[in-house]
């Protein structure tokens, strides 16, 4: 560690660009030019900084427009929008699914041995309370695979659905949309 008047070059080079913006205090600003004054590789560090420090000063000054930030929330705001019609149309599009695969089921299911089980139990509601599981089992026992696993996975992923693009999950409302309330 090269020492010179109580400071090291670690610590003049931390204090450079605020030795060349005049941010230092009386006492830092005579060690650091006193090292400077003595240590040729510091020196060259602080000639190169303030060398770019002054070519920094000569480049034009651009401001952004005053409207830059409204325009930027205006279009966060769209993106948002575009965002829940889209979440909205997927869900619709898996409801229109779901029914439709429950309705052919139960087309499916107006003939056959799954259709005398739900008849017996609606004629005879106490079959359910007395004898549970084999009601349903009766019905899982006669309910094709295809159709029982479709069920369950358009539900499952519609029931996802929902939940991931309910406007509760999604934060806040757009800007437009609380301006509005």
């Amino acid at each position: 560690m090269n020492l010179i008047e109580n400071i090291s070059c670690a610590a003049a080079r931390t204090q450079l660009d605020d030795y060349i913006a005049g941010n230092i205090l009386p006492g830092d600003r005579r060690s650091v030019g006193t090292h400077l004054r003595s240590c040729s590789a510091c020196r060259e560090i602080f000639e190169a900084h303030w060398q770019m420090d002054r070519l920094l000063m000569l480049l034009p000054r651009t401001f952004p427009r005053e409207t830059l930030a409204n325009e930027i929330l205006v279009r966060v705001d769209r993106a948002d929008l575009r965002q829940r019609w889209i979440a909205l149309a997927g869900s619709v599009v898996w409801g229109v699914l779901i029914l439709w695969v429950l309705y052919s089921t139960w087309l499916g299911l107006q003939e056959g041995p799954l259709a005398e089980v739900i008849n017996m139990v609606m004629n005879e509601p106490a079959l359910l309370w007395r004898f549970p599981l084999e009601v349903i089992g009766a019905i899982l026992e006669n309910l094709p695979i295809f159709e029982f696993a479709s069920i369950v996975i358009l539900v499952s992923v519609g029931v996802w659905l929902l939940r991931r693009y309910l406007p509760g999950n999604m934060g806040p409302a757009p800007r437009s949309m609380r301006e509005a309330t």
